[in-house]
């Protein structure tokens, strides 16, 4: 049952990170909705979807 909950945990961990490195690139590129055609936040959009 440890294991469960330690993969739980890295797997949320990894999915926050993920999620920032969204949040980042939106503010940088003042895109609040979409992608807007910025091929970084649509890389980043995609690697968070994928996870």
């Amino acid at each position: 049952m440890a294991i469960t909950a330690l993969y739980t945990g890295l797997a949320a961990l990894l999915l926050v990170l993920l999620s920032w490195r969204v949040v980042q690139a939106r503010q940088r590129a003042g895109i609040p909705l979409g992608d807007g055609g910025d091929p970084v936040l649509t890389q980043r959009i995609r690697v968070q979807g994928n996870a």
